[in-house]
């Protein structure tokens, strides 16, 4: 029996890079970027809830992302 049910994955793979940058007058502040594997989309951050609120998204089924999925499991088959 198939199951037309779109895969969701249950785990997730991110690459993130964080490092010091001068903002002047000797100050420095962290800065980082996410790469989401999956979905090849990348993010750069100065805030650690904006790279939070990354991964949030990432980790949200949506619809399109469902369809993408639906489509790739149809064509290996």
């Amino acid at each position: 029996m198939m199951n037309n049910s779109p895969h969701v994955p249950t785990c997730h793979l991110f690459v993130v890079k964080v490092w010091r940058a001068e903002v002047g007058d000797g100050e420095t502040e962290w800065r980082g970027s996410v790469l989401a594997i999956a979905s090849r989309e990348k993010r750069y951050f100065r805030e650690w809830d904006a790279l939070l609120e990354f991964v949030q998204t990432q980790l949200q089924p949506t619809r399109e992302n469902a369809l993408l999925l639906s489509q790739k499991k149809s064509d290996s088959e």
